[in-house]
């Protein structure tokens, strides 16, 4: 008896996907006209056993015993294999007491072809982005270097107007390097190549040197840079110190860009026996609350009077956000507009315990 009411049997007749009911022996009972010109090599289906059609559905009933099934399936059709979308939902007979399976076949095969298009182009762009940050850094590395050695006077004494022309290419420089090697982590993550190397250091000795070149751009803006270190904080932690200067770099140069007076404020402190902080704090323009999920999304920035200046393309703290995220660690916003905002990432506590013979590590 067809289990379908004759009430749909126009809806059941003029739907795209096809569609096979089954009774409770797994034998065709029903199929569409769709669902039986996707089998039409089969010929005539009513009565035959669906196992016919699918040779793993006894292994595909098993591996779901609530009897919902989903798989993708190909099929040659006209001397093209398309990919269908096969979902199985079993179904009830009331007036017999006895159960079935209703079978909704899909064609995906565009779906699926422009997949894999976004997917080969998004890594055809992280390649590009990787290769392009390679043939870049090396030719800033000569300006910067040279530019460094006529600030300290390697190359002999230099006017006012010289000082400062040496200072404008180092800032203009340095913005670019750090542009850039964003475009590379970012590529770097969203192809998975991001890996951890940790290994023990002492946070001011990694940190110090990054935050003084910081500084250089937050006293052209007139601004102070403050630095705190917990003082329990332990002497050495373990982690991948080039991920974490990244995570620095981006938020206090995120801080500093979108702050116009006051201070820009890092501290390194523990938040509990598990965990320690990375925390930027600065007097800034601030972010709305229905923004601030946004600004942790790729090339995402907030459209603002206040902002509408500043240039960039809102990569550092998505990578902020996923290297955390890789790291184990959380990250937290606290902010208000017009009156500055709060980034504190938040890591696992490892730290190195000193004893004779090797190095230990613990959480």
């Amino acid at each position: 008896m067809d289990m379908l009411p004759v009430a749909h049997d126009s809806v059941f007749k003029a739907m795209k996907d096809g569609v096979i009911v089954l009774d409770h022996k797994d034998r065709v009972v029903d199929i569409n006209p769709m669902g039986a010109q996707i089998f039409q090599q089969y010929g005539n289906l009513l009565g035959s056993e669906v196992a016919s059609l699918f040779p793993d559905w006894k292994k595909w009933k098993g591996n779901d015993p609530q009897g919902d099934i989903h798989q993708e399936i190909f099929i040659n059709l006209a001397g093209e294999t398309l990919t269908f979308k096969l979902r199985v939902t079993p179904i009830l007979e009331q007036h017999v007491g006895r159960d079935g399976h209703i079978i909704l076949i899909s064609n995906i095969t565009e779906q699926k072809k422009a997949q894999e298009q976004l997917m080969e182009a998004s890594r055809l762009k992280s390649q590009l982005l990787a290769n392009l940050g390679h043939d870049l850094r090396s030719p800033l590395g000569a300006i910067i270097g040279y530019a460094e050695m006529l600030e300290d006077g390697s190359f002999g004494p230099m006017s006012n107007e010289q000082v400062k022309a040496t200072s404008e290419i180092l800032d203009g420089a340095n913005q670019l390097l750090s542009f850039i090697n964003n475009l590379v982590g970012q590529a770097q993550i969203e192809t998975g190549r991001v890996v951890l190397r940790e290994y023990p250091f002492n946070v001011e000795e990694v940190i110090g040197p990054l935050l003084s070149t910081l500084n250089f751009h937050a006293r052209k803006k007139g601004l102070t840079l403050v630095q705190f270190i917990d003082p329990t904080l332990p002497r050495k932690l373990v982690g991948d110190q080039f991920w974490l200067r990244q995570i620095v770099m981006n938020l206090v140069h995120n801080a500093v860009k979108f702050t116009d007076k006051g201070s820009v404020t890092v501290r390194f402190i523990v938040k509990n026996d598990d965990e320690w902080a990375v925390q930027v704090m600065d007097t800034g323009i601030g972010i709305p609350p229905e923004a601030q999920k946004r600004v942790f999304q790729a090339f995402e920035q907030i459209n603002s009077m206040e902002n509408s200046k500043q240039s960039g393309f809102g990569l550092g703290l998505s990578i902020v956000a996923k290297l955390t995220s890789i790291m184990n660690g959380k990250i937290e916003l606290t902010s208000e507009a017009g009156k500055g905002s709060t980034f504190t990432v938040i890591l696992p506590l490892k730290e190195v315990v000193e004893q004779e013979g090797p190095v230990m590590f613990v959480r």
